[in-house]
């Protein structure tokens, strides 16, 4: 008998990553959430932000029993210093994942998991949370966590079209 695969997608950020949980069977969306971090929390010192963030990412992945992770290869642009912050993140998260067993862990920039997920590389965040509301999860159900003010979802609206294009490519769905 063949284990249930479990998606875990990750947005990274030291702001507020977006996490989705996603049954890699029949792409349900299981369960999903921010990682918020204030710009104050822990004395401002980055590397303990990032520590922190892994640690909870792998506690969350063991309390899921996740066996497959996605994380977004984000673009940065002119910015390095996002950029260098961006890798130390996502090599503590890996690393931490790999210590912890999960080791089926695939990378996707965001006009890839676009295009395996809604076939379009180039919707903007606005048509992305539209397509997450037509086909994924009901606006009546997922519409509190996209006012404007209130904390940044585009990173939770992200992850979970990110894990559903992980349950596609693992499930072979075009």
């Amino acid at each position: 008998m063949q284990k249930e695969k479990i998606i875990m997608s990750i947005d990274g950020s030291l702001v507020s990553s977006g996490i989705a949980i996603l049954n890699g069977d029949n792409g349900e969306v299981i369960a999903y959430d921010n990682l918020p971090i204030k710009p104050k929390d822990f004395n401002g010192e980055e590397i303990l932000k990032i520590h922190y963030i892994a640690k909870t990412i792998v506690e969350i992945a063991k309390a899921y029993n996740v066996t497959h992770v996605a994380i977004e290869n984000s673009y940065v642009g002119a910015n390095s210093r996002t950029g260098l912050t961006l890798a130390r993140l996502y090599g503590a998260i890996t690393s931490f994942l790999i210590e912890n067993g999960i080791t089926l862990i695939y990378t996707y920039t965001p006009s890839q998991w676009r295009k395996i997920a809604m076939k379009v590389g180039n919707k903007s965040k606005e048509g992305t949370y539209e397509w997450l509301c037509e086909y994924l999860i009901p606006k009546e159900k997922f519409g509190e966590f996209c006012t404007k003010g209130k904390e940044k979802n585009d990173d939770m609206v992200d992850a979970i079209v990110m894990g559903y294009a992980l349950y596609k490519k693992l499930n072979n769905i075009k």
